[in-house]
């Protein structure tokens, strides 16, 4: 049965090669140069078969890309006028368009896609601007099945382009409407890319839109279909804008889910906010932008302080293959990285790789060095590699700060002070450190203060790593300022057997673990306030007068069941007085603490063997295996002056375990070294004990400098200005000194040329040309010459003209160098108004108007007065009487009749009765006629 089903899927598989390769050989590809030829083509075309442009075509009606072939544009421009709705381009079942440009003249959009293979290598450029359509470059229609692969290499824009790429209606895609949006570059009227979709990644792209860059909505034609609308999109590397906001985050009040990410490589640009998101249900809604946090309001705004943490790291493989850390930050999640590059080097190049090295990289060494010494201030790491790495400075072998790691080989320190002093180190692992020197003041490891140092001078990790011969301390924290956290946070897997103080502790300490400590005074000894040691695991910390010593201030300590304090001469394990201890803790198994006094439990075992620990019933402490040891002699290291000594045991079950052998104050290891006195230099013999901790066993016997003893074998010949000299000639006596002197030509000294200062002259006095000299001989003299008087040099002060109001000036001079020649300027009068008469007085009259008198000076118009004109007089009448009418008394004009003498005829009324009659019948002639009959009858 297995082997029929075996059989089976073996057939398959033939048929479905046989498929494939039949594609791939029938595959054809269509040229074509018009809209006619494309039509057939496609008609004719099969899957997997591809169409190419040989000239630009302009298409009238949707073009049907609905199978699986490639529309190749080969460069060429495709021109689509069709206004359809459904896209000037139609992509589907795998279809792909390729190499080349698409103008859109139309409505919609250029290209709608519901199932393609990719759109690459293609510029989309859309031309129509009027009516009311959103035109759109790329758009996917509404299909739960819509997916393109990629989308690769393309530019979008135009006049009329609304949206770049638009996933429209989307939002029950299942899955990712397009897998890959790849180095596209738009530019939209409004919207670079709509979401209302899943969209996988976008990278290396420009997307812009006048409104929005990436706009992620739920459309409302989706809001009655499904709950389970969501809306993805990735970016990597791209660069984001919009004139509103660079990203835009709507849900439209519509339930579903939008998921929002960008890298550190991507940029946000926008003149308004760079983030809007306006969502109802913010638990729907999750947004991982690079460089950007959300406040108390929801508000994203910019991260402007990155908390950058390692997230990755991966080792060089060779000098010429790097390896990579990655940073991101906890609080935006923007991310750095950098490259780790790795330096082989020997002594000789060290110096230069240390310059070229930046933070992260590795220098490893490919053989033993001697350096004098060793500086490291940035965050690089520092490999043994296994070899041996000998300084001789006399203050300290390596200093390391900044961050940098020091690891895996041998320090043998033969200078003064420290082996290593460290700043602000990141770790000092897998090392022997050793001191081999001549002075007393040396140690292991110091720590310093440093302004760029966690705490003023700290360590992150000290671990695995031996201390030989290192005098007063194996570790010191000195100097670290005012440190409140911990100075090394974990020393781990350490042995220090130092001649003074194992750890020298002034400041707070981090954790000791499975460590031993030794010191021939204290292991470990306390000297400060709020000092902190935490010690778990299987430590061992020893000291000849004490364990622990708290000289000063104050210590919180704290020990697990697995440590153990020991006098290595059986005395006291702690000491401190009693105003240390009650204002420190103690937190110590295995022991009672009352005032400054340490009482250890009388441990009652619970038994123990070879492979079972004993524990205290009392205090739970644990007390060890239980071997019978037996010491091989053989393997003996014996001590020395500054060294203790190791016995090696073995039990019989295999275990075995290292004691510590006292140490010999009299076991010096001797350095002599005797040295001549020379002419130049002193001489002595030094005795120093190999170790500088062996404190008062080194002394030199000094011999003074002996001085040369000369013999003078020729004059020196002073040179002068024009003929060299000689120098003398001279030897030294002593056997074996060198110093002779032959004599040699002195090159002649030249002119000092000395230059005499030009004196000016003035108008009545001579000055001085420049001169100069030779300050040792005249042979280069150039005597001063006389420069003439200068003269007067006369300026003229204009004079000024008077006016009728203003006083003038006479001319005046002077010379422009001195005062020895002046003409002072003198005051013109004032000239006065010259009045003329520019219109006589004219008099008024009855009827006629006058003028009154015009005058003007003659010099200036100042004092001009205009002529007025004056109103006419009018008539003053005399009233009319029976000899005279209405008379003027000024003129005699007269004005009316006389006046008549009253009418003793008919009476006035009955005149005016006639009078009124007659014009009543008559009219005008009646009125002619009373007025010559009656009228002239009376008068």
């Amino acid at each position: 049965m297995k082997n029929a089903k075996k059989i089976f899927g073996i057939l398959i598989a033939i048929i479905a090669l046989a498929l494939v390769m039949s594609i791939s050989i029938f595959a054809q590809e269509y040229e074509v140069a018009d809209s006619s030829a494309l039509t057939n083509a496609y008609n004719n075309a099969q899957d997997g078969d591809t169409i190419k442009l040989t000239a630009d075509i302009t298409v009238g009606t949707v073009l049907y890309l609905e199978k699986p072939v490639t529309l190749d544009l080969n460069g060429k421009t495709l021109t689509a006028t069709d206004a359809c709705k459904w896209g000037a381009i139609r992509m589907k079942d795998g279809s792909s368009l390729i190499n080349g440009t698409v103008v859109h003249q139309g409505l919609t959009c250029a290209i709608k896609a519901w199932n393609a293979d990719k759109i690459e290598n293609v510029t989309i450029e859309c031309t129509y601007a009027g009516g009311d359509k959103t035109i759109g470059g790329i758009v996917f229609q509404k299909d739960a099945g819509v997916h393109v692969n990629s989308i690769k290499n393309v530019e979008i824009k135009g006049v009329g382009l609304t949206n770049g790429i638009e996933t429209y209606c989307c939002g029950n895609a299942t899955n990712n409407v397009v897998d890959l949006i790849e180095n596209v570059k738009i530019d939209a009227n409004g919207v670079g890319i709509w979401v209302y979709a899943p969209v996988g990644v976008v990278k290396n792209s420009t997307i812009h839109g006048d409104v929005s860059g990436i706009s992620t909505q739920k459309h409302a034609t989706d809001a009655p279909d499904t709950t389970g609308w969501r809306t993805t999109i990735t970016l990597q590397d791209c660069d984001i804008s919009g004139n509103t906001q660079a990203i835009l985050v709507d849900d439209n009040g519509y339930a579903g889910t939008t998921n929002i990410s960008t890298d550190s490589a991507t940029t946000l640009t926008s003149d308004g906010r760079k983030i809007t998101v306006n969502v109802t249900n913010a638990n729907n809604f999750t947004a991982r932008i690079a460089g950007f946090i959300q406040n108390g309001n929801g508000e994203f705004v910019e991260c402007t302080e990155h908390d950058y943490v390692e997230t990755s790291r991966v080792q060089p493989v060779s000098t010429t293959v790097p390896g990579k850390v990655v940073f991101t930050c906890s609080d935006c999640s923007a991310t750095d990285e950098k490259d780790i590059k790795l330096y082989e080097v020997t002594a000789s190049n060290f110096s230069s790789a240390y310059n070229s090295a930046d933070e992260y990289d590795i220098i490893r060494f490919t053989a033993n060095a001697e350096i004098a010494q060793v500086t490291l201030s940035k965050p690089i790491v520092v490999d043994l590699n296994g070899f041996t790495l000998t300084t001789t400075n006399g203050y300290s072998g390596v200093n390391i700060g900044g961050g940098a790691s020091f690891i895996n080989g041998t320090l043998l320190h033969k200078g003064n002070t420290c082996a290593i002093k460290a700043y602000n180190a990141n770790r000092i692992e897998d090392l022997i450190i050793k001191v081999e020197s001549a002075k007393t003041d040396t140690g292991g490891i110091s720590t310093r203060n440093a302004t760029d140092a966690k705490g003023n001078g700290h360590i992150n990790v000290l671990k695995n790593v031996t201390m030989i011969g290192t005098g007063n301390y194996g570790i010191e924290t000195y100097q670290a300022a005012s440190s409140t956290a911990p100075v090394i946070d974990l020393i781990e897997n350490v042995k220090i057997d130092s001649m003074k103080y194992g750890i020298d502790l002034r400041f707070p300490l981090g954790t000791i673990k499975d460590s031993v400590i030794s010191g021939s005074q204290s292991g470990i000894a306390v000297s400060g306030s709020g000092i902190t040691v935490t010690l778990v695991g299987e430590n061992e910390i020893m000291g000849g007068d004490n364990a622990l010593t708290v000289s000063s201030g104050s210590v919180i300590l704290k020990a697990d069941k697995y440590t153990n304090f020991i006098n290595t001469n059986g005395g006291d394990v702690f000491s401190m007085s009693e105003t240390s201890a009650s204002i420190s803790t103690f937190n110590l198994v295995g022991y009672t603490v009352e005032g400054n006094t340490f009482t250890e439990c009388d441990h009652e075992s619970t038994g123990g063997s070879c492979t079972v620990r004993a524990e205290c019933t009392k205090c739970t402490k644990v007390l060890g295996y239980v071997h019978s040891y037996v010491e091989n002699v053989e393997q003996r290291i014996p001590s020395d002056c500054t060294v203790q000594g190791t016995a090696f045991l073995y039990c019989d079950c295999g275990a075995s375990k290292e004691e510590f052998i006292a140490r010999d104050p009299n076991a010096h290891v001797w350095l002599t070294e005797e040295t001549l006195a020379t002419c130049t230099t002193e001489g002595g013999m030094s005795y120093n004990c190999k170790y500088g901790s062996c404190t008062g066993e080194e002394w030199v016997d000094v011999y003074p400098v002996l001085g040369h003893a000369i013999v003078l074998d020729a004059a020196a010949v002073a040179p002068t200005c024009t003929e060299t000299g000689l120098t003398s000639a001279e030897h030294c006596t002593r056997d074996g000194c060198t110093y002779a002197t032959t004599q040699e030509t002195v090159d002649e000294l030249g002119h000092d040329i000395m230059i005499d200062a030009a004196v000016p002259s003035t108008c009545t006095q001579t000055g001085l040309a420049e001169g100069k000299h030779c300050s040792r001989c005249d042979a280069e003299t150039v005597l001063q010459a006389t420069v003439p008087a200068l003269g007067h040099d006369m300026k003229t002060k204009a004079a000024v003209a008077p006016t009728c109001i203003n006083t003038g000036l006479t001319e005046g001079k002077y010379c422009s160098r001195c005062d020895d020649v002046t003409v002072t300027q003198t005051t013109v009068a004032v000239l006065g108004h010259d009045i003329i008469t520019t219109g006589e007085a004219v008099a008024p009259t009855c009827t006629e108007t006058g003028l009154t008198k015009g005058t003007k000076c003659s010099r200036c118009a100042k004092a001009t007065v205009e002529q007025k004109v004056v109103p006419a007089l009018g008539h003053t009448w005399l009233e009319a009487t029976l000899e005279a009418p209405k008379t003027c008394s000024v003129c005699a004009t007269t004005e009316g009749e006389k006046l008549t003498p009253p009418d003793e005829g008919m009476s006035g009324g009955a005149i005016a009765g006639i009078v009124a009659g007659a014009v009543a019948v008559l009219g005008g002639g009646g009125f002619a006629l009373y007025w010559f009959v009656f009228r002239k009858r009376f008068i």
